[in-house]
């Protein structure tokens, strides 16, 4: 997938970078495990944090934005996400569906970074 308007960053470290390879120029990337952007930080009180150069510079090049966000877990967030891809508003991708006996090949191509989208394993 190329050319994405946004994406959410959900695994942090490499894959924060990451996800500036696949969104269009001036597209934005949202983490909840990433590095704080500068604004978050500066409300918390950090008004020396500076958001690490390699993000800055990706930043720089895709002329994109970056953003923290902080989780609270919700059941009514949770229903309207589901209302959104039962209503196809939101496709998940997903890369593969494995049985539950296969569970181990899921995890060893999870662990070979070559998914492209979600690992499903099904339990009857």
């Amino acid at each position: 997938m190329k050319d994405a308007d946004i994406v959410f960053d959900a695994l942090g470290e490499a894959y924060s970078s990451e996800a500036f390879q696949v969104i269009k120029q001036g597209g934005k990337v949202v983490s909840v495990v990433g590095p704080l952007d500068e604004e978050t930080a500066k409300m918390f009180g950090m008004t020396d944090y500076k958001l690490p150069a390699d993000l800055v510079m990706l930043c720089s090049v895709k002329e994109a934005s970056y953003k923290f966000i902080f989780m609270h877990p919700s059941g009514a967030d949770l229903g309207e996400i589901k209302s959104m891809i039962e209503d196809e508003k939101i496709k998940p991708i997903i890369d593969k569906v494995y049985s539950f006996s296969e569970s181990i090949e899921a995890i060893i191509h999870l662990a070979s970074g070559r998914a492209k989208g979600k690992i499903v394993i099904k339990i009857n």
